[in-house]
């Protein structure tokens, strides 16, 4: 199960420097980090950079990474790798080659993702004159001290998507919702599913919940359902 995530580019011009051996000349820096970028103490985000030359053409050339605030965030590889030992806060990192530097990241600071809980019944029933299920209610998890993770997000999956397909979905459209974290881990949004208006609806259907930690490693407890019925 892979975790959908958005992720933006950002392309910085700021200078001419002919800084690699083979006489390319590197005057930009792209880098590519997600969306809400985070990391968690105990796990690992990876950053992706590239140098480009005058062309837009990636160039051999290695790009390396600095953190503005290395008492929150630690850079255990130059070349991307980030970790944190702290619990909560907002960092800054940057990408540069020899003197071009690009534009500051900021990459938020989370407690662990130890487990994903469904804090809510797992097992629901739509009535006929409902039109959305009960909140599927799920949480991120922290243990020592209990709490929830913010700044993280929880995938809702149909389970049995291809019987399910055009028969139901979830408030945005689409079989599968991706449901960003607030204080106390669950989604900021309540998720609920619904039936489709003009089809015949389902008996009922199971939807299954993931979680995934900055270095894309499942959270424990990824993989619990909800059956949610109808009448």
């Amino acid at each position: 199960m892979r975790q959908f995530r958005h992720v933006v580019a950002v392309l910085a011009v700021l200078s001419c420097s002919d800084v690699t051996s083979t006489g390319n000349g590197v005057i930009a820096i792209q880098v590519r980090v997600p969306a809400g970028a985070a990391v968690e103490p105990g796990d690992t985000l990876t950053l992706v950079a590239e140098a480009l030359d005058k062309n837009g053409d990636v160039v051999n050339e290695p790009v390396y990474w600095r953190t503005l605030d290395p008492t929150l965030l630690t850079i255990v590889d130059s070349i991307g790798l980030l970790t944190t030992d702290s619990l909560t806060g907002t960092g800054q990192v940057q990408a540069y080659v020899g003197s071009l530097l690009s534009p500051l990241i900021d990459i938020g600071v989370h407690p662990p993702s130890d487990t994903l809980a469904i804090v809510g019944p797992d097992t629901m029933t739509v009535l006929d004159a409902d039109t959305a299920s009960a909140p599927l209610d799920a949480a991120v998890q922290t243990l020592v001290p209990p709490g929830g993770v913010p700044g993280t997000s929880i995938s809702y999956v149909v389970f049995d998507s291809l019987p399910s397909l055009g028969l139901v979905h979830f408030q945005g459209g689409g079989m599968s919702l991706r449901a960003e974290t607030g204080t106390d881990g669950s989604p900021l949004t309540d998720v609920t599913i619904r039936r489709t208006n003009g089809v015949v609806q389902p008996d009922s259907v199971i939807v299954e919940v993931f979680a995934f930690r900055p270095s894309q490693a499942v959270v424990p407890g990824s993989g619990q359902r909800f059956i949610v019925r109808f009448q």
